[in-house]
């Protein structure tokens, strides 16, 4: 099993509330340095915030640039383009310059795209799922006819994409905080659109995207929850009970016995509070090291 985490990117990652390009990289190096095999964006241009309060971001594009250029083992990835807002030539711009600037680094997440508010901003149409499938397929066919080393991940639950995925993909991601359960039978199915198309199963690995807290007992939780409850007055009513039903919440060694129960390639961590390096330094130290089968730097 390996690693990832995911960077901060949105305003409310932060503390300060204004996103600081930095402060990102350097968590990213952080990261690279306790054993994390590889380090996530997402492509939300904002979130909005259930009180309708709009969090803005750091473009994904940009960001994984730039800590391309810093990082020296690391990779660097997106979970996941929205594939209905991009065209094939983008598609292998980015792929180009990943295996410019980091050779062997860069994983190209896409997905089929979803957001409505998000299409309806920027004047796209939200075609149906299946449409946006097939745009997904088209995306990842030029993208190994331009680029064939590039690692490509797709990412998402539903048929048509697992189809995608047992086509196309190095890696298939779902995310977030699904059961392990869900992940094991959604894995299965993808082993069978495999065998459907005559590809090994083994060639795509399984990937899982997880929200985690290590936090010794209810107190430690509550610490960190309560700097969470400041930042924004919609998460001042965030409920433990809630978190710890949906995030991996507890000591290193129950937090890596729950992760290791998804049976998962890789694990894509989001810490609870992403900007906090002393909690990066927490999962990378204690964690990490009790997750089975783990290669650093491979």
């Amino acid at each position: 099993m390996k690693a990832g985490v995911v960077l901060p990117q949105y305003d409310i990652d932060f503390a300060s509330g204004r996103p600081d390009p930095g402060h990102v990289v350097s968590l990213a190096l952080r990261a690279e340095r306790l054993g994390f095999e590889s380090v996530w964006l997402s492509d939300h241009p904002w979130v909005v915030a259930p009180d309708g309060t709009v969090s803005g971001a750091l473009d994904p594009l940009a960001m994984i640039g730039a800590v391309a250029a810093r990082s020296t083992r690391i990779c660097v990835g997106t979970l996941t383009l929205a594939g209905s807002l991009l065209a094939p030539d983008t598609i292998a711009d980015l792929c180009r310059s990943l295996e410019l600037l980091c050779p062997g680094r860069g994983i190209v997440g896409l997905g089929a795209g979803w957001n409505p508010v998000i299409h309806e901003a920027l004047g796209v149409r939200l075609t149906p799922y299946t449409a946006r499938a097939d745009h997904l397929r088209h995306l990842c066919m030029s993208l190994r006819s331009a680029s064939p080393g590039t690692e490509l991940l797709v990412g998402g639950w539903g048929e048509a994409v697992l189809e995608i995925a047992a086509e196309f993909a190095d890696t298939w991601n779902v995310a977030w905080d699904v059961a392990p359960n869900t992940f094991l039978a959604l894995s299965s199915r993808l082993t069978e659109c495999c065998e459907r198309q005559g590809r090994d199963p083994g060639l795509v690995r399984r990937s899982v995207g997880l929200h985690v807290l290590p936090a010794a007992g209810p107190a430690a939780v509550e610490t960190v929850l309560d700097r969470l409850r400041a930042r924004a007055g919609w998460l001042a009513g965030v409920d433990r009970a809630e978190v710890e039903a949906r995030a991996i919440v507890g000591d290193a060694a129950s937090c890596a016995e729950r992760l290791a129960t998804y049976g998962a390639d890789e694990i894509v961590l989001s810490p609870l509070v992403k900007d906090d390096p002393e909690l990066l330094d927490e999962i990378g130290t204690e964690i990490l090291p009790l997750l089975p089968l783990r290669n650093p730097g491979t």
